[in-house]
């Protein structure tokens, strides 16, 4: 999900334009001198999406009955389907992650260490995630009482990413990370999935991925419904993170280049992301036990990871979504999208107690704009300045070493100044 291909510092602009100073300001520290615009605009889709589902979860339309009325589920189960950006983030860490694997063995690109791999991991994700469920859990306790004290098991268990697996239930500090979990757990596995590009019959190797994929999607979910606390594991979700590893594939042999007068890639992306919608709908409610429902479910499971492929080849590959996908200020908030997912649904539950009561338009479409509009708003007001206080600084991989280097020069300036008080008091 939050993953990183990187560009070099001078090209932070993603269609080769100098960017604002705020801009430059707010985008990601980059170094490896790669860097695919796509990914964040797409990145930017996937975080509005949650962004919305949240904001019907937390209530925003029960907490205003008077004024919405009967229609308050219908809008609720439409903003419900944002919930599928989850799956898309899926999608993109599996593209990411699979690249330099991917070009490694395909392209004789430089081979990917894995210490490397997996100290970049933790030191790329581990600052802002655990600050923010820090943060998280005194906000609960100073919001809702000491009761909320009785939380910090939790808290401990999230710091090692295994809330979902201890109590089978979303972590209470902070909802949204069971998926940062299913993320780590995949992150774990990428090396040994990154075998698959060691095959070097490319119909072959692609065959291996698609199979893969509709076999995960097949046997994982139902794996997974054996037991709650495998509900949220990389068993129930495996699919989009494989789907992942087919497009960086077809990424790096050059297949998702793009087509500058075939406006069909794009029609193919809206048509896809209609068909994701679709079938985010069917499996919403999905229980899997035998009967016509079930099977109509697990189809719409099947496809899904491959409708995101297709999606995300019309927006690499199209004319329009791309260039709309890739202006500065889509790319730039889709860059901040780990802060921003992070602290979203904080924001909602803090701010919609008092920002629904106090709208009254008689409207409802006007009610959900004005609200909308208040929140995002905020969430982005609040995210910016975490971004840039915390999520920034750790993405310059040295800021160990410099932390390491200011700490140790801290001590021996204070060691200094105290060996020069004793020796100005033992004078005295």
């Amino acid at each position: 999900m939050f993953a990183t291909l990187e560009a070099p510092p001078h090209a932070t602009s993603p269609v080769g334009r100098k960017p604002g100073r705020i801009a430059a300001r707010l985008s990601r520290v980059t170094t490896t001198g790669r860097y695919i615009p796509e990914i964040d605009g797409l990145r930017f889709v996937a975080i509005a999406s949650v962004f919305l589902f949240h904001l019907a979860t937390n209530q925003v339309l029960r907490g205003s009955q008077d004024n919405i009325g009967q229609h308050a589920a219908v809008l609720a189960r439409i903003l419900g389907v944002g919930n599928v950006g989850v799956q898309a983030f899926f999608v993109i860490s599996g593209f990411v992650l699979a690249i330099p694997f991917a070009r490694h063995v395909l392209c004789a690109e430089r081979r990917v260490l894995l210490r490397s791999y997996y100290l970049r991991r933790l030191t790329r994700l581990e600052p802002p995630y655990f600050l923010a469920m820090t943060l998280c859990y005194l906000l609960l306790v100073l919001t809702r009482g000491p009761s909320r004290a009785g939380l910090w098991p939790h808290l401990l268990v999230g710091f090692g990413y295994l809330n979902n697996v201890t109590f089978a239930s979303d972590n209470p500090i902070d909802a949204v990370a069971w998926s940062l979990e299913v993320e780590v757990e995949f992150y774990v596995l990428v090396p040994l999935l990154a075998m698959v590009f060691l095959v070097r019959g490319t119909r072959l190797r692609r065959t291996i991925l698609a199979a893969a994929t509709l076999l995960s999607a097949t046997v994982g979910p139902m794996a997974a419904a054996q037991s709650p606390h495998l509900r949220d594991t990389i068993l129930n979700y495996g699919q989009y993170f494989l789907a992942g590893f087919l497009l960086a594939d077809l990424f790096v042999s050059g297949r998702l280049r793009p087509s500058r007068h075939l406006l069909i890639w794009d029609v193919a992306a809206l048509a896809s992301g209609a068909a994701i919608v679709l079938l985010q709908i069917s499996v919403a409610q999905r229980q899997l036990l035998p009967g016509p429902a079930a099977v109509a479910d697990r189809i719409a499971l099947c496809l899904l990871p491959f409708a995101c492929v297709l999606a995300y080849c019309g927006v690499f590959k199209g004319v329009l979504l791309r260039r709309a996908l890739t202006l500065t200020w889509v790319t730039t908030i889709g860059g901040m999208c780990y802060t921003i997912y992070l602290l979203h649904d904080v924001v909602l539950q803090n701010l919609l107690p008092m920002v629904v009561p106090a709208i009254a338009t008689g409207s409802v479409a006007l009610n959900l704009v004005v609200v909308t509009a208040i929140t995002a708003a905020a969430v982005l007001a609040v995210s910016v300045g975490y971004f840039v206080l915390i999520e920034r600084p750790s993405m310059d991989p040295r800021w160990p070493s410099r932390l390491r280097a200011r700490v140790r020069h801290g001590v021996h300036r204070w060691g200094r100044r105290l060996a020069r008080l004793r020796t100005s008091v033992s004078a005295w």
